[in-house]
């Protein structure tokens, strides 16, 4: 299994099937992070807020592509992951260690599995147009609970399951891309609700109707994150609506 890890600051790609768009935003340093190999797929956001964040999420997906290319599942990768960013500072615990999140996508027979840790997040696109949360942010207002790196006392990482069937495909993004729109959901109309909330039907409705690229730009250029997403094409109606 090849694999490929990307943190540039403008990427457009489609490897393996997977789409990746990648946007700096207003940040002066890009700290998100992709990687995409065969039948895999992750994205990691370096804690802004923490030393080395753009190095932590660099990281954290060279170790998590290392051990999935070496047939570990993903609790396994995402453990390794864990393990490379807390051996950036030596396993000496700090609060301001370096730190990223992750959010990891395998294909199996069936579906897709997922792991996820801190605020990255997955959406399952429904072939009734609906956008579903795959994942509940491990944070509250006070910042990110849980996380890869040794500001955390030990890794937690919950899973998600992704069905093939009625589904479009997967989203996977940072949090630079849903904040944008949980900020000022409203930029852009929408008629129906498509989502549980109006920032989700935002995305949904661009996603489906302007495409990921343009998703990605009217995020970073409305918020003030990094904003990186990947989309996977998925089941029999792999493709969103071409852009209007």
């Amino acid at each position: 299994m090849n694999g490929r890890v990307w943190q540039d600051d403008h990427v457009d790609e489609v490897v393996d099937g997977v789409r990746v768009v990648m946007r700096l935003g207003r940040r002066h340093e890009q700290q998100d992070g992709a990687f995409i190999a065969p039948g895999v797929a992750a994205v990691a956001d370096g804690m802004g807020g923490h030393h080395d964040g753009a190095a932590a999420a660099v990281a954290a997906l060279e170790a998590f592509g290392s051990a999935a290319r070496r047939g570990a599942d993903l609790h396994d990768a995402t453990a390794q992951a864990d393990a490379a960013v807390r051996a950036l500072t030596d396993g000496q615990w700090s609060p301001r260690a370096p730190g990223t999140t992750l959010v990891a996508a395998q294909r199996q027979e069936q579906g897709v599995a997922g792991v996820w840790s801190g605020d990255s997040r997955a959406y399952r696109l429904r072939t009734d147009g609906h956008l579903e949360a795959l994942t509940d942010d491990h944070g509250t207002l006070g910042g990110i609970e849980h996380a890869l790196g040794s500001a955390f006392p030990a890794l937690h990482q919950d899973r998600f399951w992704c069905p093939l069937e009625d589904t479009v495909g997967l989203l996977l993004c940072s949090d630079g891309l849903t904040g944008a729109f949980e900020a000022g959901p409203a930029l852009v109309a929408t008629d129906q609700l498509v989502g549980p909330d109006e920032a989700t039907a935002v995305i949904a409705r661009l996603l489906t109707t302007r495409g990921l690229t343009e998703l990605v730009e009217v995020a970073a250029e409305t918020g003030t994150d990094n904003v990186t997403a990947l989309w996977w094409p998925l089941g029999e109606h792999s493709t969103p609506p071409p852009a209007r």
